[in-house]
């Protein structure tokens, strides 16, 4: 049984999954990682990671410290198959990574245009490998 810091922790983070879903929750991304978005509140901030260990399962982090302060006031992890935890933290972490990305209004975006019957915007030249979209994020040069 959960402590009854974790229990609110959980409640909380159900809150603002639901709240995230409806735009509500401004999150950002940590620039050297594509795998941690954080939203910050007055007084505090919480993060939402993803992990994927070459040895050991998958797992999700929800971590609330407190503004200024690097020692988490809350942290939560779970594994795959620890539900129902897991399910929560990867709505939470989706949802993070939606509002910070935007992936969702770039899908939108194109397949307006292509419904519009809109070509592509190209170059009239070929580009360098370092102007190309990547598949990590990461610059090529």
């Amino acid at each position: 049984m959960p402590s009854p810091a974790i229990e609110q922790f959980l409640v909380l983070l159900a809150e603002i999954t639901s709240k995230s879903k409806s735009n509500g929750i401004k999150w950002s991304r940590v620039f050297d990682t594509s795998t941690e978005f954080y939203a910050e509140f007055p007084g505090t901030r919480l993060a939402i990671e993803f992990h994927s260990p070459r040895v050991g399962a998958d797992y999700f982090a929800a971590v609330l410290s407190r503004q200024g302060d690097p020692d988490p006031v809350l942290q939560l992890h779970a594994e795959d198959g620890d539900e129902p935890v897991w399910s929560l933290l990867s709505d939470l972490y989706e949802e993070a990574r939606r509002l910070a990305t935007g992936w969702d209004e770039a899908i939108a975006s194109t397949r307006a245009a292509v419904k519009a019957g809109q070509p592509g915007v190209g170059h009239d030249d070929d580009i360098r490998s370092d102007q190309a979209p990547s598949s990590t994020g990461a610059s090529r040069s």
